[in-house]
């Protein structure tokens, strides 16, 4: 998230919109689960972003250009910062359709060149497409918002508050009060009630908002972990098809119905196989159990359904700006066409910005396409997936800071996750 200055006004940007209003625990939860708790309800969406620029007292940004384009069948807006000094100034981009702000529609991006080209030609027979007047030179057909129109609009635009706490719900609350109130009377109320309050989110704040440390990924040492993994374990067993592989730097808990807990946040190796169609389960499930025996964790059903994963080394570390290697979207694209393109890599660049902003395929062994990428600087590796289908794939992007609670950096780069393998007969893979 960024606050911008527009006008004189400050306007938060880069927010993370719901397709609906959310309210009470639903957003408490939605902003403790995402590390933002900051929102605001514009329309019929709420949006949630996290306190890094401070955004207390800033209008959304969101909310004075749907007020205004909101009409448009498709709109998308480029807003530029106040001047200060020289320098490329950082460029808000939303976008949005009948009224509403997209999913992933509002972003900020370090320049004019960057946002433009992150986000290629939007004008279209059906996007209306509105600038600033700084940016005009990129898209001179565009309608033109001059930053005193919007900077008034600000005072119609809601604030940036803090999400509720994802505590007991109102109601609830109320019952539990009245309860107890019928069961022990009003002593028992002035006793417990501090305690009631603060188990509903209503109660005194007795501890601080827990910082946010900004980290980053190391990828060549993700690869060369990946790697070593590979050649340490068997990824394969007799009478089983290996369906897919993968190397997570940070592994998204629940994306994999069978994995144990513990992992999230973590580099991680997970490999998934199948019984072979017409082979007996009874022969071959204890064969394979006895092999993922040697894999930290692993688990099966009782029809040959399996899969195994082994935490790696920590490859997180505080993000330094004076080790930044960000590129221009130009300049990136020139480093993997110059590596990679007539070295059997296919290629394909998606939107700039985005969780993946591009996607390498290719047929060479591992160690190979390894030693490659990690000569590329600025890249990171978002994960590494091998299919039967596809070979080798990297889901890449330019290297991205991001931020996570300080006591949750300090576990991921304090301790190593493990523990011994599970085995769950009659569960559905």
């Amino acid at each position: 998230m960024s606050v911008l200055i527009i006008g004189g006004q400050r306007f938060a940007a880069g927010l993370d919109w719901q397709r609906e209003l959310v309210k009470g625990r639903a957003a408490g939860r939605i902003a403790k689960e995402r590390y933002r708790p900051w929102t605001v309800d514009v329309g019929a969406q709420t949006g949630f972003v996290n306190g890094v620029d401070n955004p207390e007292g800033s209008r959304p940004l969101a909310a004075v250009l749907t007020a205004g384009l909101g009409s448009e069948e498709s709109w998308a807006a480029f807003i530029e910062e106040d001047g200060k000094g020289e320098g490329p100034r950082r460029v808000a981009v939303l976008r949005g359709a009948a009224g509403l702000i997209l999913p992933g529609g509002d972003s900020v991006f370090a320049s004019g060149e960057e946002a433009f080209a992150a986000l290629g030609n939007l004008q279209g027979d059906r996007m209306h497409l509105a600038v600033t007047p700084g940016l005009v030179e990129f898209a001179p057909d565009a309608e033109v918002l001059g930053v005193e129109t919007i900077a008034e609009g600000a005072a119609n635009a809601p604030e940036m508050v803090r999400a509720p706490a994802a505590g007991m719900s109102v109601g609830s609350f109320v019952l539990v009060l009245v309860l107890m109130l019928g069961a022990a009377g009003g002593l028992l109320w002035w006793l417990a009630g501090e305690d009631l309050l603060r188990m509903a989110g209503l109660g005194r704040k007795e501890t601080r908002e827990e910082p946010l440390v900004e980290a980053v990924v190391r990828t060549g040492d993700f690869l060369r972990h990946c790697q070593a993994a590979m050649d340490a374990r068997r990824v394969s067993m007799s009478g089983f098809d290996r369906l897919a592989v993968a190397c997570h730097p940070r592994f998204a808990q629940g994306v994999s119905k069978m994995a144990p807990g513990g992992l999230a946040g973590r580099p991680v190796l997970e490999v998934s196989w199948v019984l072979r169609e017409g082979l007996d389960p009874r022969v071959y499930v204890p064969l394979a159990q006895d092999m993922l025996k040697r894999w930290p964790d692993a688990v099966m059903d009782d029809k040959g359904t399996s899969a195994a994963f082994m935490a790696l080394p920590v490859v997180v570390e505080r993000y330094r700006a004076e080790d930044a290697t960000w590129a221009e979207p130009a300049e990136f694209r020139r480093r993997l066409d110059m590596a990679l393109a007539l070295r059997g890599f296919e290629i394909e660049y998606r939107d700039w910005g985005a969780e993946v902003e591009v996607e390498l395929q290719t047929g060479r062994p591992l160690r190979e396409a390894v030693a490659m990428l990690t000569a590329i600087e600025g890249l990171e590796v978002a994960s590494v997936t091998w299919s039967p289908e596809r070979d080798w794939v990297f889901a890449v992007r330019r290297t991205q800071a991001f931020h996570v609670r300080e006591s949750e950096f300090h576990a991921l780069t304090g301790s190593q996750a493990g523990s011994a393998m599970r085995s769950e007969q009659g569960k559905a893979g």
